[in-house]
């Protein structure tokens, strides 16, 4: 079948380097089966989610901070509304975002618990004087293998500290 010269350059005379998605008989050949002309599709996020909060909120040493559920779509991500979020099968990158004030004790610090397990890398700690204003974030991939795998967004100082802003965006990337 003859390609659309119009639409996408490519002829069937094309000469390499032919850019591979230019060429519609390139892209069948990839992405479709060998027995018809069916493509197909590469998968998509099968679920993503943002929670955020803009109200301030003092969290206890071993809390979780409590986010409301900002937009998402799809399927495997729900929220209990005690600040855990329960995750179906797959691979997912976690994000969070917070603004903090220090407390008396001098650290701030956040982490990430899935099942009751601090991730590693999600752990994030300032220490500063007591009153500063700081900012902390972490960018981490999980992999989730239980039917109901839980993620805890936490706060892992000993103290309670004041937020005043937090986002947590959760992506189901495999």
């Amino acid at each position: 079948m003859r390609c659309n010269v119009n639409f996408n350059q490519c002829n069937t005379g094309c000469s390499f380097p032919c850019p591979l998605f230019t060429c519609c008989r390139n892209f069948r050949r990839l992405f479709s089966d060998s027995s018809s002309n069916t493509v197909i599709n590469p998968p998509l996020n099968l679920a993503f989610a943002q929670y955020a909060n803009t109200a301030v909120q003092t969290v206890p040493a071993g809390g979780n901070l409590l986010l409301n559920f900002v937009g998402g779509g799809g399927s495997g991500i729900i929220a209990d509304g005690a600040g855990n979020y329960n995750l179906t099968p797959g691979t997912y990158r976690l994000i969070y975002n917070a603004n903090g004030i220090i407390p008396a004790g001098g650290l701030f610090s956040l982490g990430l618990y899935q099942n009751g397990v601090l991730i590693p890398n999600s752990l994030q700690s300032v220490f500063g004087a007591s009153g500063s204003v700081v900012n902390l974030s972490a960018d981490v991939l999980i992999s989730v293998t239980g039917a109901n795998d839980i993620i805890s967004f936490v706060n892992t100082a000993g103290e309670s500290e004041v937020v005043n802003q937090a986002n947590l965006n959760i992506t189901r990337i495999g």
